[in-house]
């Protein structure tokens, strides 16, 4: 037994590193289609194209998903929230930020807490919640400094004053907010992305003025940015000095020199192939040089067209990327299919016997088990088919005993000996039926009414009557014993009360069964009853009774005619 144990542990090793063996095929597919993505992603992103950035990072993310990559998910979420920021996405940003900061400080990445914490105050500012903004910002401070020497990096040096000297700068407060940009520009490591910051605040607060109808006192600060942003000479943030000096000189009416600035920006934005811009540019040319708005609006409807042609373009990109994703996956399982028929293949041999004679085994255990059962289960049965015929016999015997008893009182009972002897009999010709047919569970029902009617019309020495019963189907005794004694007393009703003595006439039964529910129609052709004798206070203690069952017991309803003849009609379920 250990040495088939160790076979099987060594076959299953053997298995586990064929398998293995196919793992870095499958991660090459991986790296090379996210490397790929990433790549569209980021020069959508560069281009101001950020739908068409944004959706190539959800392909990236939905890899990093299926191959469980955390790290560059958490980087992935990163580049998302980005693109949340400048959509003004909001919700979204906050809920992934949230997500990054409790995933970075369980897995010890601070880099990722980090930038976290710098988005969650991105976010809070783009909502204007300044103060919230303020407490992320002092978060990713504390956080920085505790984890500087992990990290080796100045970068969230910079995005903390970047960042508070943009919260105070919205907050009006410009001297505190240049004074963290101040710190920025001496700091060498970090002066070209200060210089950035910095002029993009100064230019906000030129926006400010210049929107608030202060041109004049806007002007000299948009020129102060566009002096700082020359130093370095980044075009995309000249092209925000280009645009917004032409939109100064749109307000002051001077559409030549606003076109001039307006002609910059489009040139600077043709240069790096910055499209979005672009349609903004053209927009203020059309507005400062109304003589050529026709050729700049179809240069905007052109370049629109272009930019939603390129769109579709690079999904069509992603949806083949995807496709090709999918055949390597495709060829890489079933490679993997193969290697895994052969291993079974080998597996299979020595499994199959074990599993033949183990289930061999049990087969043989079970069919002696249930060997054994079904002779204690027939040994039961044949002691309760015992007992049961015992009981229905020691029954018949009592009621019999009772008729006798009766037959004995009879000069005392008078006519009630009568109809005591046919109720017990009722009651008796179910015991008898049973001792008769031992196999049976339920009670033929034509039968059983068939002997209850002749030995009532024996009993009163009627047996000229004529008789109909119809009831072809069977019930269980409990039913059938309170069917035989509504009917012992309506055939002993129509005895007593319809027909004269020695009269001829006739009785017709009929009872019906759908489902659960059970129709009963009595009628003889006698000389009819008193319906308040029937139904009213003066029934007689065997329609009452008769009325009780139906009603009561079983919830039926109970209707009776009479005048020529006697029906009763009644219907209830069982």
């Amino acid at each position: 037994m250990n040495r088939l144990f160790l076979f099987f542990v060594g076959l299953l090793v053997f298995v586990g590193s064929c398998q293995s063996k196919h793992e870095p095929l499958k991660e090459r597919v991986y790296y090379e289609n996210q490397k790929e993505l990433i790549a569209q992603a980021k020069a959508f992103d560069q281009a101001d194209q950020i739908d068409s950035a944004y959706y190539y990072y959800q392909e990236v993310l939905q890899l990093d998903i299926q191959y469980r990559d955390s790290l560059n998910l958490a980087k992935t979420y990163v580049n998302l929230m980005a693109l949340e920021e400048k959509m003004n996405d909001f919700p979204s940003s906050e809920a992934r930020c949230a997500f990054l900061v409790d995933f970075g400080k369980r897995h010890q990445l601070p880099l990722i807490v980090c930038d976290a914490y710098n988005f969650l105050g991105l976010n809070a500012m783009g909502q204007h919640k300044y103060e919230v903004a303020l407490a992320n910002m002092e978060d990713l401070k504390q956080y920085y400094r505790s984890h500087a020497e992990a990290m080796d990096t100045t970068l969230y040096f910079l995005n903390y004053h970047t960042n508070t000297g943009n919260i105070y700068a919205a907050l009006k407060d410009y001297a505190t907010s240049n004074s963290y940009y101040d710190v920025l520009i001496a700091h060498d490591s970090v002066k070209k992305y200060a210089l950035v910051d910095y002029a993009r605040a100064i230019d906000n607060k030129a926006k400010n003025y210049l929107e608030n109808g202060s041109p004049d006192t806007a002007f000299p600060l948009m020129m102060q940015a566009l002096q700082l942003r020359q130093i370095d000479s980044i075009p995309s943030s000249l092209i925000m000095s280009y645009m917004h000096l032409a939109q100064y000189y749109l307000v002051k009416k001077d559409n030549q020199t606003a076109t001039a600035w307006a002609q910059k920006s489009l040139q600077t934005c043709q240069a790096i192939h910055n499209v979005h811009d672009a349609l903004t540019t053209l927009q203020l040319l059309s507005k400062s040089d109304p003589t050529r708005a026709p050729i700049y609006f179809d240069r905007y409807v052109t370049l629109k067209d272009s930019i939603l042609h390129v769109e579709r373009t690079y999904k069509d990109q992603a949806a083949r990327i995807r496709l090709e994703t999918r055949e390597m996956e495709q060829r890489i399982a079933v490679q993997d299919l193969t290697i895994s028929r052969r291993n079974v293949a080998l597996m299979g041999g020595s499994l199959l016997v074990l599993l033949l004679l183990t289930g061999a085994y049990w087969i043989w255990k079970q069919k002696q088990r249930i060997a054994t059962q079904n002779v204690q289960l027939e040994d039961q049965l044949v002691q309760i088919r015992s007992l049961q015929t015992e009981m229905h016999h020691r029954i018949k015997n009592s009621l019999e005993k009772v008729t006798m008893y009766i037959s004995v009182q009879k000069n005392a009972l008078g006519d009630y000996a009568i109809d005591l002897t046919n109720k017990v009999k009722s009651m008796l010709f179910i015991h008898q039926q049973i001792l008769e047919h031992p196999t049976q569970t339920d009670i033929d029902l034509q039968g059983y009414l068939e002997k209850i009617v002749a030995n009532t019309l024996l009993a009163y020495d009627a047996v000229q009557l004529q008789t109909q019963v119809v009831a072809d189907f069977s019930l269980s005794d409990k039913h059938a014993v309170k069917i035989g004694g509504i009917v012992t007393e309506l055939v002993t009703n129509s005895v007593k009360y319809a027909f004269a003595a020695g009269a001829a006439g006739a009785i017709q039964l009929e009872l019906t069964r759908e489902g659960q529910t059970l129709t009963l129609v009595y009628e003889d052709n006698g000389k009819g009853l008193d319906t308040e004798r029937m139904t009213g206070k003066e029934a007689s203690v065997g329609m009452r009774t008769i009325r009780g069952i139906v009603e009561r017991e079983y919830k039926g309803r109970f209707e009776v005619k009479t005048g020529d003849g006697f029906v009763v009609g009644m219907k209830f379920r069982f």
